[in-house]
């Protein structure tokens, strides 16, 4: 199975369920004492903390029970086979170094799609909640394709 409109809300809903379970695994890190960071390159530096991992691996345990089927590729985990068609790429702390320094410039970055490229986007990010929150109207801007990043989409990974 690739991208089909007719399945476009039930990828949604699984693609907001995730950023919701990616959230709640990632809060309690957040501007927490203690909290430290490893390195993942040998030059240079890419954080990473618990709080990646642990949403990271939230988010794939929930998509192994909404979508069994469908691939996985994790910033942290890396790739995970599957057989739909459809590939969810993972972020699960876009901004590490804001998230380790208490800044709120972090978000989740969540996205499905096919050999055509991404087909749903979403950008969970604590600052647009935070103000929802305190009664401030966020406005957002939604379209069912991103387009503007087709070119940088290489989702062929043999994951299918």
């Amino acid at each position: 199975m690739t991208y089909r409109p007719e399945i476009h809300d039930e990828l949604v809903s699984v693609a907001n369920a995730l950023a919701d379970v990616a959230r709640t695994v990632i809060l309690p890190h957040f501007r927490s004492a203690g909290l430290s960071a490893e390195n993942k390159l040998t030059t240079g530096f890419d954080p990473v903390t618990v709080a990646d991992k642990a949403a990271e691996q939230a988010m794939c345990d929930l998509l192994g029970q909404m979508r069994p089927d469908d691939a996985i590729l994790g910033e942290e985990y890396g790739a995970k086979h599957g057989t739909s068609g459809l590939i969810w790429v993972l972020d699960p702390i876009d901004g590490t170094r804001g998230f380790v320094s208490g800044t709120q410039t972090w978000g989740v970055l969540i996205a499905v799609g096919d050999d055509a490229g991404p087909q749903i986007g979403v950008i969970d990010h604590e600052a647009a909640r935070l103000a929802e929150d305190a009664g401030l109207r966020v406005v957002m801007n939604r379209c069912p394709k991103i387009e503007l990043f087709r070119p940088f989409w290489k989702p062929r990974l043999d994951l299918k």
